[in-house]
């Protein structure tokens, strides 16, 4: 009966990672921005700016911050 449970919850477990890997799992979506280097820097600075926003105390840190997080992103 317990085996029966364990196994139940193992197999809803995978179904659960197989489903969030295809949005990035549990990674930082940062990181895991899906970019055409061409083309999605002015994506990549919306997603940024509507994200990063609130933290940062004027508009040029904000832009400063994003440089650098493109960067990362290029590499």
């Amino acid at each position: 009966m317990y085996m029966g449970i364990v196994c139940g919850l193992v197999v809803i477990l995978l179904i659960v990672l197989i489903l969030t890997h295809d949005k990035g799992g549990f990674m930082s979506y940062d990181t895991h921005f899906k970019i055409d280097r061409r083309k999605d820097k002015e994506r990549y600075k919306a997603f940024f700016y509507k994200r990063y926003k609130n933290q940062y105390p004027d508009q040029a840190s904000l832009e400063r911050a994003f440089e650098e997080s493109w960067k990362k992103i290029r590499e």
